[in-house]
């Protein structure tokens, strides 16, 4: 275990917190009447197929196919599970055993309902919603997981996954299978679908601006991913930066390249990825200080005003002064001094 310099704004409690709240909206989500349709697992489901390798495919329909028969039971058996870790995770009861389901049914979601978060498709960027929002609630249910004694996240672990994250978001801006105008442009347009018209306005006007200069713009945001990343690692001194930039830019795309993880139209099945990134970043946001308040007396031990020998009151509110020793103040009479012992 690796411990913070300082405690933490959010604690493992308050992680799993919000991870349960994001498994209660997925399942309202899941639990829309257009997803219980005979039709949503081919027609809604197997488009995270689309575009993907052959062993992809076959793996996605795999696991798709035992299910279309009756899929309105499954679908229905999917948001019990989903708001049974929501309430577990939220009520904090049964946190193990709703960490451990909430991780593999992450696995699950990932593969048949996400397609590896469209990684082997050349098409993936991390603005636009990769590596999916289930590989990190997987992530942060590890990240949650309780501890002994220990109230913030694991400094170590949290790094590696922050760096991973932001790294690998930066690896994803090359060009490796398709030029840079070409991913865009791709995901913009998928971006808008289905969303309501203010907000896919927003979508259609960052993508115009966007795609004037679509090497510039993924240059840019690999140069700065890659600044997050190497920011937000364990070092001496504790910075910021990575943390403030990390929720802007995970903010501005769930917007404006998420569509808000798509919950304003039907069919959505999660939050998206940006309320993810930032209840990690405030994870390891240090804790707000708190002075401690002044002591104050009771009105029983408070002393009252005495004029002095040279006419100016003292005491009132607070403690008596003790007197310090040194030659009486002038004025105050002559002094007796009392010897110790036997006086002849």
């Amino acid at each position: 275990m690796s411990p913070w310099a300082s405690p933490r704004l959010l604690t493992r409690r308050h992680i799993r917190l919000a991870l349960g709240i994001f498994w209660t909206i997925d399942a309202g989500l899941q639990a829309e009447p257009p997803n219980f349709a005979h039709a949503y697992p081919l027609d809604v489901l197997a488009q995270s197929a689309m575009g993907t390798p052959q062993w992809e495919n076959r793996a996605i329909f795999g696991a798709i196919t035992p299910f279309v028969s009756h899929w309105a039971w499954w679908n229905l058996a999917a948001v019990v599970l989903q708001a049974a870790i929501g309430l577990a995770l939220v009520s904090d009861r049964w946190v193990r055993p709703a960490l451990v389901t909430s991780v593999a049914w992450a696995g699950v979601v990932w593969l048949a309902g996400e397609g590896l978060g469209g990684l082997p498709t050349g098409f993936a960027l991390l603005a636009f919603g990769a590596p999916g929002p289930a590989l990190l609630y997987a992530a942060v249910g590890l990240l949650a997981w309780p501890s002994e004694g220990r109230r913030d996240l694991d400094r170590r672990t949290w790094g590696v996954l922050w760096a991973t994250y932001w790294g690998g978001g930066a690896l994803l801006q090359l060009p490796w299978v398709y030029p840079p105008g070409r991913s865009l442009s791709a995901n913009f347009e998928e971006a808008a679908l289905g969303q309501p018209g203010w907000l896919a306005s927003t979508t259609e006007a960052v993508a115009r601006v966007v795609e004037r200069q679509p090497i510039a713009w993924t240059a840019g945001l690999a140069a700065v991913y890659l600044a997050v990343a190497a920011g937000g690692l364990p070092s001496r001194r504790e910075r910021r930066w990575p943390l403030v930039a990390a929720a802007v830019i995970s903010g501005v795309a769930w917007v404006t390249c998420q569509g808000l993880g798509g919950v304003l139209a039907l069919g959505a099945s999660d939050v998206g990825t940006g309320p993810v990134v930032v209840l990690a970043a405030l994870g390891a946001w240090p804790a707000i200080r708190r002075v401690p308040a002044a002591r104050v007396l009771s009105p029983a031990r408070r002393s009252p005003p005495v004029r002095g020998p040279d006419g100016d009151w003292a005491g009132g509110p607070g403690p008596t002064p003790r007197r310090s020793s040194g030659p009486p103040p002038r004025g105050a009479g002559p002094v007796r001094r009392c010897a110790l012992g036997p006086q002849g």
